[in-house]
């Protein structure tokens, strides 16, 4: 199984900062270079999602951004460009306005004539100490290396920026420079979820209605090249494919408001295990995940009738789950025994398939997480290691400054 720790990482980066080095030789006297980005931060409750900003994050405005004593502060849009600077290695300073967000100190390096793009970059928060990590997925279809899918997460939120002086990375004991690393947003490499949605008769009203909802806003937020399979249960075949995999957003959307609540059985392992198989079988250059929401409610299962011994098959796909918990009987204190058998059941699900478990409270709470769980999967870290001769373990860590965090496999 897939190791996971936590970790207290104070800064971030832009994934063009990896390889910073000096200006060289040759550099004319006086010559000069600039630095251009957009500085995020998570996005609040009652905010509205910005079509320009990533998903989950809104622009943060009025952010100080100096290079020496030169200075410029971010717009509406949270666009900087700072010109007119001495080429060279230096530290670039972000001082966003108060409002819970850490400054933010990143080495650059300022190229003659050239226009440096930081990229996208969000702010940490003041409230948390520690960042948490966690290995989704390893793929190693493709000969000669590994890819990792890896979520970097402040305070709820994932992380926005890292860059590759941020990971030192080690494959079967040895030195392993990644040769790709990018956000899932950010390539051109589809995503393949399954979503697992359940019709049982507990679901009638509000949260049928909003589930719906919600998962046809989940269609919406995908890319043209991501593709989803729709899975229910509830009716009376227990398990039933409502839509195949497929990237048509319209019929997928016909699929979801089609649903309807029919009857008492739950077989949610069942569905889960459907979905997790059918989605370990799309290409293997695609990201692969299972998003379930569920009121609980076991019964009627009939390959796996427990969450230890389906836990225990899925780690065998590679395929992590992120269960919803609709209004089921809630241990607020992640840090105990959970007191309540439903929730045991989706959070050991999530936790042995790499995946994550959330709460809802009821059906007014349900879309911010769905939310949340979208910006998990299109935030995902993507790591390229090269590998010689067969996989036997790896180890990333995450460091900066006096800071660090370490996944390791196996």
């Amino acid at each position: 199984m897939i190791k996971r720790t936590l970790t207290a990482l104070l800064i971030i980066t832009s994934l063009a900062l990896a390889g910073c080095g000096g200006s060289g030789g040759g550099t004319p006297a006086g010559a000069t270079g600039a630095l251009e980005g957009t500085v995020y931060i998570p996005l609040a409750a009652a905010d509205t999602q910005a079509a320009a900003a990533p998903l989950g994050y809104k622009a943060l405005t009025a952010v100080q951004v100096a290079v020496g004593t030169d200075s410029v502060a971010t717009d509406t849009a949270g666009h900087f460009l700072l010109g007119g600077l001495p080429t060279g290695v230096a530290s670039i300073t972000l001082t966003p306005p108060a409002g819970g967000y850490q400054a933010l100190t990143l080495p650059v390096n300022i190229v003659a004539d050239t226009t440096q793009q930081l990229g996208k970059i969000s702010l940490l928060s003041t409230g948390s100490n520690a960042l948490a990590l966690t290995l989704n997925r390893r793929d190693t279809a493709t000969a000669g290396q590994v890819r990792l899918y890896l979520s970097v997460v402040d305070a709820g939120a994932p992380v926005l920026g890292l860059g590759g002086n941020n990971f030192t990375c080690q494959v079967n004991g040895a030195v392993a420079v990644p040769t790709a690393l990018a956000q899932q947003f950010n390539v051109a490499a589809p995503l393949s979820i399954a979503l697992v949605l359940d019709r049982s008769a507990g679901m009638s009203g509000a949260k049928l209605t909003a589930m719906k909802a919600a998962a046809v806003d989940f269609i919406s937020k995908m890319r043209a090249q991501d593709e989803v399979e729709i899975i229910s249960l509830g009716d009376a075949a227990g398990v039933k494919v409502e839509k195949a995999y497929s990237s048509d957003k319209a019929a997928l959307t016909t699929a979801i408001n089609g649903i309807t609540a029919e009857s008492n059985t739950s077989s949610f392992f069942d569905a889960v295990y459907q979905a997790s198989l059918d989605t370990s079988l799309r290409p293997a250059g695609n990201n692969k995940a299972v998003v379930a929401i569920t009121d609980g409610g076991e019964e009627g299962n009939t390959h796996y009738t427990t969450s230890i011994a389906l836990g225990d098959y899925l780690q065998t796909l590679n395929v992590p789950v992120y269960c919803i918990g609709l209004g089921i009987q809630h241990d607020s204190n992640r840090d105990k025994a959970l007191a309540y058998q439903d929730e045991n059941d989706l959070a050991r699900i999530a936790s042995k398939s790499s995946g994550e478990y959330f709460y809802t409270a009821d059906s007014t709470t349900l879309p911010g997480t769905v939310q949340r769980v979208i910006t998990r999967l299109q935030q995902q870290y993507i790591i390229t290691l090269p590998v010689t001769g067969a996989l036997t373990g790896f180890t990333v860590n995450v460091t900066a400054g006096t800071h660090a965090g370490m996944v390791t496999y196996p």
